[in-house]
C-alpha cells in the first residue's frame, strides 16, 4: 500500500528507472553508430 508519506518517494523512484532506462538506449544507440 502506498501512503502519503511514501509516494513522492516511489514517484522519485521510477524517474531515477526511467532515467537509467533512457540512458542505456542512448549509449546502445551510440555503440551501435561509432
Amino acid at each position: 500500500m502506498l501512503t502519503e508519506k511514501s509516494y513522492p518517494q516511489y514517484e522519485f523512484y521510477m524517474n531515477v528507472n526511467y532515467i537509467c532506462y533512457k540512458m542505456r538506449v542512448l549509449s546502445n544507440l551510440l555503440q551501435k553508430t561509432t
